[in-house]
């Protein structure tokens, strides 16, 4: 066996070393063969985010309000036919706090007036109010209302006093004048029955009025 100078063996290996290698090309998109790694998980998409703008709110007269009345006071006056072909007119005084007061309405409250005679009728009465309206400026609305309370008469020169209830209809409109402070005008009818006390000469006796209401009233 030959040997060979240590000086020759570099120049022999150099040239296979070449001839067994290639360069290496990086993958180029759009290559046949190649297919590109998505960077996320399949079937995922980034949206752009949508934004909705406020709607605007309604101005004007028919603006929505939050609510409508908390509190009034208002006057309401009727007249109740009487004997000897006669009538009597008389003027009521009452405060109303409205627990529930948007689309629909609740309130409770105290009523009480006299009649302008020199006989001094009076009557006083809790109320109740079950009604729908449309808060706004000028608020319309409708209400159902029930009362029980008493009545004080001076029949034939006898003081009666009775128990009294009543129920009735009530519309009209709440006008909001200036922010929070309001007027208000409605118009009714109630039916009233009072209830007089017998005695062993005297049956129980109920008597029944309907009448027409008008009523004006100042609130927040």
């Amino acid at each position: 066996m030959m040997w060979l100078p240590a000086s020759v063996l570099p120049a022999l290996l150099l040239p296979a070393l070449l001839l067994s290698s290639h360069p290496v090309r990086a993958d180029e998109p759009g290559e046949p063969g190649v297919v590109d790694r998505p960077t996320e998980e399949p079937g995922l998409e980034r949206l752009a985010p949508v934004s909705v703008a406020p709607a605007a709110p309604r101005t004007g007269f028919w603006a929505r309000r939050d609510r409508g009345p908390r509190l009034k006071l208002s006057y309401r006056t009727f007249t109740v036919a009487e004997m000897a072909n006669r009538s009597a007119r008389y003027h009521m005084g009452a405060i109303e706090y409205y627990i529930y007061s948007g689309i629909l309405r609740t309130g409770a409250g105290l009523e009480a007036g006299a009649e302008d005679s020199p006989r001094a009728n009076f009557t006083a009465s809790g109320l109740l109010n079950v009604g729908v309206q449309y808060p706004c400026r000028l608020t319309p609305f409708a209400d159902l209302t029930f009362g029980l309370g008493v009545v004080r008469r001076d029949v034939l020169d006898q003081d009666l006093v009775s128990f009294a209830w009543h129920m009735g209809l009530e519309g009209g409109v709440e006008w909001f004048v200036a922010g929070g402070v309001l007027v208000s005008l409605g118009v009714g009818w109630r039916r009233e029955v009072h209830r007089h006390t017998g005695d062993d000469q005297v049956e129980t006796v109920y008597l029944y009025y309907d009448r027409f209401t008008i009523k004006v009233g100042l609130g927040i």
